[in-house]
């Protein structure tokens, strides 16, 4: 996913870089990204909602418009049966004018035809009675088709009002699912608004922590670049008392050297002029002191005493074995030597080697 891909991105911008600027980012490059998966998710969910209802709601219109049009259909041909019933009423009323104004032609020679009137008589009132009962029947097959008209148009209004409620209820119905979907777009644009603030709060907190540290570090580079010139002189004393320092160390060096070789070289002396004295001036210490220059400035402390008094005797100084410990000590005292008893019975070291 392009999630893991930005993730990965993002170390290697920090293991290159050092700075978590790239990966927190990336971290809110994401939470945008699901909060608006979220607000998306909302609206295609209320969208198949309202779609559904709108679905329903054209099942429904057409199903009361199809019956509108059979109500309609019935009513026309209701209408067109009543308006035969009376033409042929119409025609019936005009045959009986006529048939009236016949007779009152007849009148004139009822005289002359008394006989065969009388005879007709009969007939003509058969007739009669037979139309007025074809117009009754008419009249109570119109008063029938009138009836049913009422009827009808009753119907139709009956269902003009379930049509105008129904749409009443379908468009309140509308109006609040189409309130409810202001509502959640509302809120949902509110929850992407309040995320992309946090993260612009965010974005701005890290910005100005950095331009925080930026004047701090220009600050400081600003005291640096005042204090330089006073630091270069500063280092300069520092280099000039250290190479006087040098100097001094090094002059000290040499005479401590210096003091090394003649201490060496009176030692050495004292041992090869001892014999020549009476009595021999050979000193303890001076014999210490060579044998410790013979072992390269370490001996121990037994193997020392044994030498020690074996080259006194052969100068003519026997039982000098306490006379060494002594001389030993006096130059532990004047710092010339040292012993460590860590190292069996003790290890003797020269300190001017």
């Amino acid at each position: 996913m392009w999630q893991t891909t930005l993730h990965r991105l993002g170390l290697e911008i920090l293991e290159k870089t050092g700075s978590k600027e790239a990966l927190e980012r990336c971290e809110r490059l994401t939470r945008r990204f699901e909060a608006l998966s979220d607000s998306l998710r909302l609206c295609q969910e209320k969208l198949r909602r309202v779609g559904d209802d709108v679905v329903l709601q054209d099942r429904v219109e057409k199903q009361l418009a199809q019956e509108e049009e059979a109500w309609e259909q019935q009513m026309q041909v209701r209408e067109q049966r009543v308006a035969e019933r009376e033409v042929e009423l119409q025609a019936l009323k005009e045959e009986n004018a006529a048939a009236a104004s016949t007779a009152i032609g007849s009148n004139e020679e009822e005289e002359e035809e008394i006989e065969e009137g009388e005879r007709d008589d009969g007939d003509g009132d058969e007739d009669e009675q037979g139309q007025m009962a074809e117009i009754a029947e008419l009249r109570e097959a119109l008063a029938l088709r009138l009836e049913e008209k009422r009827d009808i148009e009753a119907a139709v209004s009956s269902l003009q009002r379930k049509k105008a409620r129904q749409s009443a209820v379908v468009a309140e119905q509308k109006n609040k699912e189409r309130e409810q979907s202001i509502d959640v777009q509302a809120e949902v644009a509110a929850a992407a608004r309040e995320q992309v603030l946090r993260e612009l709060r965010e974005e701005k907190e890290t910005l100005q922590r950095a331009i925080i540290e930026a004047d701090e570090m220009e600050e400081r580079t600003d005291e640096n670049v005042r204090d330089l010139p006073a630091l270069k002189e500063e280092l300069a004393e520092v280099k000039r008392k250290k190479t006087e320092i040098q100097t001094c160390v090094d002059s000290l060096r040499l005479e401590l050297a210096r003091q090394k070789r003649k201490m060496r070289y009176m030692v050495d002396v004292q041992l090869l002029t001892a014999r020549d004295t009476n009595p021999p001036t050979l000193r303890e210490e001076a014999v210490l002191l060579h044998l410790l220059y013979e072992h390269e400035g370490e001996m121990g402390v037994n193997e020392l005493k044994q030498e020690a008094s074996k080259l006194l005797e052969d100068h003519g100084r026997p039982n000098g074995n306490g006379v060494v410990i002594r001389a030993l000590y006096s130059l532990v005292a004047n710092g010339l030597v040292q012993i460590d008893r860590s190292h069996g019975n003790g290890l003797v070291t020269l300190l001017l080697v």
